[in-house]
């Protein structure tokens, strides 16, 4: 109920109140006076019970019967009083009860008042002027009644600017209780809605906070499962989805550790299995260089000292020639000596010019032989037997004659002996040509071996540079390769500090290793693996490797 009609009903209440109590003072004035007490009682009856079922309505109607009948009992109080002094005091209540009905604040109610009081007035004064005023004058009561009223019409007035006056309060009252209490409802209804939404926040940071708690332990697994408000049921649709991303992405990545630890270990181990296949190589290519150095220089030494024997070879046979044509000669002089064996005492002066070329020839060839060395040693043995025959043809010379008999038998063993040394020697000279002809070639061969081997060398020397560095590059990729494994390993671990989710166990490293198809799962590196190509520098080698 609003204060407007709060104040009516406060109003009717006493005005009711008023009828009720003025209502019993016409019967005590009229037994008072020893009037007819029934008109009066029964007339405050009526009105009594007509201001009680007045109080049953709610409407302009009842607080018009109320104002009525407050006004009929006051009326029934200056009847009662007629002819008696205080008649005319009693107009004082009509004034007392218009004030009255300034409570029910009802404007209508005030002016239904004022013209039932004016009406009252003027038709009793007219009619019955005794009901109204002691005296009986018509002219006295008129102007009486004017005053009354000018003076109802100033008070009505009033009343009516303070009934007016109060509504407007009241109504501006009502409105601001009116806001107010929209402002109290809806602080209410906010206040209903703040606590909702604090319940729902409560409810939602609880949830959000195990859940965190559980992922701040590294379970991946944890789900919100209680439905969040309509507000924020997004959010846990939201984290769910994205905590199913992160196991799903946690698991792969762990399968991928677990994938790449293995191959890693398998490139370690074909890397060291490599390492040490390239250090061999690298020590056996080392070796071979080496003996194929102190090879070329021994074959460049053969060849030299080749061409050295084939020079000497050359001499040999010049000198070889000279003496097979030296041994012509002489079997061509024992020859003609074995001829003219008769005309010996006819050239006993030839035989000392003979002996002395004879000693000539022998130094010479011993000289010869000397230079011939080895190969001239026989030159050497004739050469000093005939410088010995010189000397003693020169001592047989004058002995001749004695010896001229046996000579003859002499002179015939000595040119056979001389025709037997011809074809020693020129057997000799065939050899020595045949020796200088593969020597040639075995020079030829053995220059043309010490330049393949002097190019086979600078190969392999080349190569063993290069092996060299394959051996460095291949250290350097295993240990590359090591600290991949070992890196490998250590994200392993750090993945299996995280509990995955049902929805990403098919992605643990065990299962994803344990479900992987085999042509996806590495195969270890065969023992002949393929060499690494050559590079210049680290950065050749990652990009080739």
């Amino acid at each position: 109920m609003d204060a407007l009609k709060s104040a009516r009903a406060t109003g009717k209440r006493i005005v009711l109140f008023a009828t009720i109590f003025l209502a019993v003072i016409p019967p005590v004035v009229a037994v008072a006076r020893g009037m007819p007490v029934l008109p009066y009682a029964g007339a405050s009856v009526a009105l009594v019970f007509l201001a009680i079922l007045a109080m049953r309505g709610d409407g302009a109607t009842s607080r018009a019967i109320l104002s009525a009948a407050l006004i009929g009992v006051v009326m029934l109080i200056t009847a009662s009083l007629a002819g008696h002094a205080w008649q005319v005091d009693s107009h004082m209540l009509y004034f007392a009860a218009m004030a009255g009905l300034i409570t029910l604040v009802d404007v209508r109610a005030l002016v239904l008042g004022a013209a039932l009081v004016a009406a009252q007035h003027v038709t009793l004064s007219i009619l019955m002027p005794s009901m109204i005023y002691p005296a009986a004058d018509l002219v006295q009561n008129i102007m009486r009644a004017g005053i009354h009223g000018v003076i109802l019409i100033a008070e009505t007035t009033a009343l009516i600017f303070s009934v007016w006056l109060r509504q407007t309060q009241m109504k501006q009252a009502q409105e601001d209780q009116d806001r107010v209490q929209g402002a109290l409802e809806r602080a209410e209804t906010a206040m209903s809605r703040a606590e909702a939404v604090q319940d729902s926040q409560f409810t939602v940071v609880a949830a959000l906070r195990a859940a965190l708690d559980r992922l701040a332990s590294r379970d991946l697994g944890a789900r919100i499962e209680v439905a969040f408000p309509e507000d924020y049921e997004q959010l846990r649709v939201d984290y769910n989805g994205a905590m199913t991303e992160l196991s799903q992405t946690v698991g792969d990545v762990a399968a991928r550790a677990s994938r790449l630890g293995g191959r890693a270990q398998e490139i370690t181990r074909s890397f060291d299995d490599l390492s040490q296949r390239t250090e061999a190589q690298a020590s056996t290519l080392q070796q071979t260089s080496s003996a194929l150095d102190e090879l070329t220089s021994s074959v460049q030494a053969t060849a030299s000292g080749a061409q050295e024997v084939e020079e000497f070879v050359g001499q040999a046979k010049a000198q070889a020639r000279t003496s097979s044509d030296i041994v012509k000669s002489a079997v061509a002089a024992m020859t003609d000596i074995e001829n003219g064996s008769s005309q010996i005492s006819q050239i006993i002066s030839v035989i000392d010019d003979i002996a002395f070329q004879t000693n000539l020839l022998a130094l010479n060839a011993g000289v010869e032989a000397a230079r011939a060395g080895a190969a001239g040693a026989g030159f050497a043995v004739v050469a000093s037997e005939v410088r010995t025959l010189a000397q003693r043809s020169s001592e047989a010379a004058r002995e001749i004659k004695e010896l001229i008999s046996g000579s003859s038998k002499q002179v015939e063993n000595g040119a056979t002996l001389v025709s037997q040394a011809g074809d020693a020697l020129t057997a000799i000279a065939q050899r020595v040509d045949q020796i200088s002809d593969l020597i040639a070639a075995i020079t030829r061969g053995t220059v043309e071996q010490a330049e393949g081997l002097s190019a086979i060398n600078t190969g392999v020397m080349s190569l063993d540079q290069v092996t060299q560095q394959n051996a460095s590059m291949v250290e350097q990729s295993a240990a590359a390769a090591r600290f991949l494994s070992g890196q490998a390993s250590d994200l392993q671990t750090l993945m299996q500090r995280f509990e995955l989710g049902a929805d990403a166990l098919d992605e643990t490293p065990a299962n994803a290793l344990a479900t992987m198809p085999a042509s996806k799962v590495a195969a270890p590196v065969p023992a002949a693996a393929t060499p690494l190509p050559r590079a210049s520098g680290d950065d050749r080698m990652w990009q080739q490797f």
